[in-house]
């Protein structure tokens, strides 16, 4: 048992890390605290995320309790749903779109597909699992979270312009129905 080493435990618990523990013949051996690492990009794609209108960002993992809220913390996450099940993040996207989000989710993992599936754009990392890169409508060609920022300003220039474009098309078309209804432009 463990039991003596309570105090330990949630101590190393409360820094969000992970802990494996290692006994033999019934007896404690030893305990391994793990933590996974922030990629280096992270604060600066979400606060580049924030700067292009995304007004919500929510993280949903199947990690523990402590680990999901010190990494949600250290990034300043709106909303944070940990221990979730494959079904239950897809759940979870289902009532953002039922709130009248619309809702990108990045995932790499094998328990990401439905979440993937279920949001208006599934995002997957190039070394994801195979079913997250099968399910997902997108999957960056770099291994840089910081490329869905970029590919969100590059589609919104592309939106900027097609409006634009579209705009002028209308007004051309527009004013060319007016000046042949007036017959001062020839049908030829």
């Amino acid at each position: 048992s463990f039991a003596d080493s309570r105090k330990m435990v949630r101590a190393l618990q409360e820094q969000g890390k992970s802990l494996l523990y290692v006994a033999a013949d019934e007896r404690p051996l030893a305990v391994f605290a793990l933590r996974d690492r922030l990629r280096p990009e992270s604060a600066g794609t979400l606060a580049r995320l924030r700067e292009l209108g995304v007004k919500r960002l929510v993280m949903i993992t199947g990690d523990h309790r402590a680990p999901a809220l010190a990494f949600a913390q250290t990034l300043g996450i709106d909303a944070v749903h940990y221990e979730q099940h494959p079904e239950d993040k897809a759940t979870i996207i289902a009532a953002l779109k039922q709130e009248g989000r619309r809702v990108a989710y990045i995932g790499d993992g094998v328990n990401d597909g439905p979440a993937l599936m279920t949001a208006d754009v599934g995002i997957s990392m190039p070394r994801a699992a195979d079913i997250a890169r099968a399910t997902a409508d997108i999957v960056l060609l770099e291994d840089r979270l910081d490329s869905v920022a970029t590919m969100l300003g590059v589609a919104q220039q592309a939106m900027r312009l097609i409006h634009s474009n579209f705009q002028i098309a209308v007004g051309v078309n527009s004013a060319a129905l007016a000046a042949a209804a007036l017959g001062r432009l020839s049908p030829i």
